[in-house]
């Protein structure tokens, strides 16, 4: 085994030993992803919803636009962080991946921050992203997602973060 896949590894065993535990829904819609979708790696995890929440906390965001819900795992784990005002706006193309979501967000108090738009055109994304302006959260790795980056630093003000994940799994 080379050298920099056991750092890796060492360096992930690391930050599961020292990251708090998912609460008992994500750890359920975790589980239930992995059990129920044709393509459960795309989900977060744990880890990149630690680091989320980390970014929420340190640049006091309010107001977050993701790209790509998929099951509403990152939605959940960021919506936990965020303050009581603060709201997620989050778009998906799949419908079928937005009603999961919403069963869950359903099921959790911060649910009510979250909000689902089923969307493959930039008229929906505009409406989403309007006076949502501190972190944008894009999975890179969903569909046309390297379109809609180009759309967003455009969308992004200079009071804003753009998080770009699964990029580095590519």
């Amino acid at each position: 085994m080379p050298i920099s896949k056991l750092k890796s590894e060492e360096i992930l065993d690391y930050c599961r030993q020292h990251s708090k535990a998912d609460s008992s829904l994500l750890s359920n819609l975790e589980k239930y992803t992995w059990e129920n979708e044709d393509v459960p790696q795309m989900i977060s995890g744990s880890l990149v919803g630690k680091f989320l929440q980390s970014i929420i906390i340190m640049t006091n965001a309010k107001r977050i636009v993701e790209v790509g819900t998929f099951t509403g795992y990152s939605a959940l784990q960021m919506a936990e962080v965020l303050p009581t005002d603060g709201e997620i706006h989050t778009c998906e193309l799949m419908e079928k991946h937005a009603i999961t979501a919403q069963s869950f967000f359903n099921k959790s108090e911060y649910g009510k921050k979250i909000t689902i738009l089923v969307t493959g055109s930039d008229l929906n994304l505009d409406r989403a992203t309007r006076n949502l302006k501190n972190v944008y959260l894009v999975e890179a790795s969903k569909a046309s997602a390297y379109d809609l980056i180009d759309c967003e630093i455009i969308l992004i003000d200079k009071a804003s973060i753009a998080v770009l994940t699964d990029i580095l799994k590519q």
